[in-house]
């Protein structure tokens, strides 16, 4: 995947899409293979790793993995940023030392809510998935993996996110988008790979 590109994997479930993914970030060990950025073979032994190497994954089941529900909006955007000890403190509400604060970064993902304070239980499955988003805009500087983006979210939530996907590849990011919903795929994507048993068919 090419910086300023959306990359589609299509296919049935059970293809191999959601471990294909996790294997990039890290969170599940490759048995074959390997992984290069910017042409260099990389270790990914966890997502730790894959958040320090600039990554990001909005996975599939944003409820259980993607979010903490009963914690401030705040504090879900700055989860993994604090989990990167060099960088503690520089993200907060105001903006500072060029980093943008977690205001600008809901802001910039249009998430709908009362504030800053307020429990991400209580938002809507698309203002939830734009804040995952927002947690991952505050790190990832080179590659989004979307997992099933719009799943569970409405209409109007599923346009918002397919916009968002479209101005981060826009601003330079490589994003790989997985999706079941293949008009989508084909629809938002620059290239689509299809996945079958594991494999690009």
């Amino acid at each position: 995947v090419r910086a300023g590109e959306v990359l589609g994997i299509a296919g049935l479930q059970g293809a191999g899409r959601t471990e294909l993914a996790r294997a990039l970030f890290g969170a599940d060990p490759f048995t074959t293979g390997e992984v290069r950025i910017h042409g260099q073979p990389v270790a990914l032994r966890s997502p730790r790793d894959a958040v320090r190497r600039g990554m990001g994954f909005i996975t599939e089941d944003r409820k259980s993995e993607g979010l903490s529900l009963r914690q401030p909006i705040f504090d879900n955007v700055v989860l993994a940023y604090r989990s990167l000890k060099p960088l503690l403190g520089r993200l907060g509400r105001d903006g500072r030392n060029g980093h943008p604060s977690v205001a600008e970064l809901t802001a910039s993902v249009d998430v709908r809510a009362s504030g800053l304070h307020q429990e991400v239980q209580f938002l809507s499955g698309g203002n939830q998935q734009k804040v995952v988003l927002a947690k991952w805009l505050a790190t990832a500087k080179d590659l989004l993996i979307f997992d099933e983006p719009t799943r569970g979210i409405d209409v109007n939530g599923k346009a918002a996110i397919h916009r968002l996907i479209r101005e981060a590849a826009r601003d330079g990011m490589a994003v790989i988008m997985i999706s079941s919903e293949l008009l989508a795929a084909i629809g938002m994507s620059d290239r689509t790979g299809v996945m079958r048993e594991g494999h690009i068919a």
